[in-house]
């Protein structure tokens, strides 16, 4: 009997078939990205709930949180690249966050920048990290730019921020001129500008949570607003290039791992924003005006090939000198919002689109404007 040889493929239908799971791969694709994005929303939340989770026991021992960044007193938050920074509220918590070995690492008796705080601060801390954020596994290098070679390299990073208040993380007299954040002086905190009063009856319309050299406790009497309406930190993203400061977990800073001049928008009371460089509200980027206060914020843009390049990046930064190192907004590269931790523990994703006067009111803890769950 004749056995007839099975038939080959045309090369037409070689290409049929090619093409058909070409256009299965193209449709799979998509939703495979989207599970594996739904997985890393879920860590990056966990991880926010965590760090909220160490800072609440760290106000269980102390009475209060820690400062979101602390300055020696003879240092001014005017240089903004003083190579004398001491801790960032990070480096305080590392115990409560499974962490002491690390902790006994630095040598507080020296600033964070100093070469023998080197290897502590290199140190990659998986919990801080957003798996979204593809930037977090890239040191911050100072050496890579003249305006931040004084800090040093090899600096880790993070993609959580501390609220620290509304305006400037710094002082101003009022005659051109800036004070150093010291001690627990809350007038401070609570008139850090003087574009506009900051406070109406004993209420501050700047104030968050953890500031420079300052911090309230989870307490009703230091947070009247309640600690389940007033954010304790939120997303951030890590910086653009080596040498944006963007993210750093253990440098203390406005724009490394703290938010600052992030909101000032209360109509009903007569508050505008202040400042000519925006940056205002989560992942600004209105216009591709303003941005983060980040030093050297011109190279950075370079690096982007423009600022509008870097703002259409999510990343603005603001070049203005007033706002270098003093400003930063909450950030991520979710779609559409950024997680929150609040200051009773508790976590919540807020969308981009909320309003400035929800923001705000969330931002401080003693404005007198409670905001109601449904709101955000």
């Amino acid at each position: 009997m004749r056995r007839h040889a099975p038939r080959a493929f045309t090369l037409i239908e070689l290409l049929v078939v090619i093409t058909i799971i070409g256009i299965l791969i193209g449709l799979l694709l998509p939703a495979v990205q989207a599970v594996r994005e739904s997985a890393r929303r879920v860590t990056c939340q966990n991880n926010i709930h965590q760090v909220s989770i160490a800072l609440k026991a760290y106000d269980g021992a102390y009475r209060k949180f820690p400062p979101g960044s602390v300055w020696a007193t003879t240092v001014n938050p005017e240089q903004k690249n003083n190579p004398n920074l001491r801790e960032s509220w990070v480096i305080l918590i590392l115990p409560y966050m499974d962490q002491q070995t690390l902790y006994e690492k630095f040598d507080l008796t020296l600033p964070i920048p100093n070469a023998i705080n080197m290897p502590a601060r290199s140190v990659r801390i998986p919990v801080l990290q957003c798996p979204t954020d593809g930037k977090n596994r890239q040191p911050f290098m100072g050496s890579g730019s003249s305006s931040t070679n004084q800090l040093g390299d090899n600096w880790a990073r993070g993609n959580y921020a501390a609220n620290g208040g509304l305006g400037f993380m710094t002082k101003t007299t009022g005659a051109g001129g800036a004070l150093p954040m010291n001690g627990a002086d809350e007038a401070v905190w609570n008139a850090n500008t003087t574009v506009v009063p900051n406070t109406i009856g004993g209420k501050s319309f700047v104030r968050g949570v953890m500031g420079a050299n300052a911090s309230v406790g989870a307490e009703p009497a230091d947070i009247p607003d309640g600690s389940s309406h007033t954010v304790l930190l939120a997303e951030i993203r890590a910086g653009y290039t080596p040498s944006d400061s963007r993210g750093v977990w253990a440098m203390a800073g406005g724009c490394s791992n703290t938010l600052w001049g992030h909101g000032y928008y209360l109509p009903a009371l007569g508050f505008s924003y202040p400042y000519s460089n925006p940056d205002s509200g989560p992942n600004f980027n209105q216009a591709q005006t303003g941005g983060d206060g980040v030093l050297g914020c011109a190279e950075i843009q370079a690096a982007a090939g423009s600022a509008m390049a870097l703002a259409n990046e999510g990343m603005p930064c603001s070049a203005s000198a007033v706002g270098a190192n003093a400003q930063q907004t909450a950030r991520s590269q979710h779609q559409g919002g950024v997680y929150v931790g609040m200051a009773d523990g508790s976590g919540h994703w807020i969308v981009d689109a909320i309003s400035q006067e929800v923001w705000n009111r969330l931002m401080l803890s003693n404005d007198g404007g409670i905001i109601s769950g449904e709101a955000f």
